[in-house]
């Protein structure tokens, strides 16, 4: 399985994290969906993975940036030109 636990503030104590998302199917390949993180911030992570035997690896802390705003929405459809 893979866990990534992440927060705003770096060198957080085990545990401490403010967020996690965590995926329990077995892989070799992963992969983690963050969302509803603010926009223009800083976050700090781990990634802890569990293999078929139970080792365990968790990594480094390692940070990421996010954009300082979303992608501007499509303005809806006038009501005139929907069939």
């Amino acid at each position: 399985d893979s866990v990534v636990k992440f927060s705003m503030s770096s060198s957080t104590p085990e545990g401490q994290y403010s967020g996690t998302q965590s995926n329990s199917t077995l892989s070799s390949s992963h992969s983690l969906n963050l969302t509803n993180l603010a926009h223009q911030s800083t976050y700090y992570y781990i990634v802890r993975s569990t293999d078929t035997a139970g080792n365990i690896k968790e990594s480094d802390e390692y940070s990421f940036s996010t954009a300082t705003s979303l992608p501007p929405e499509e303005p809806p459809i006038p009501e005139s030109m929907v069939e």
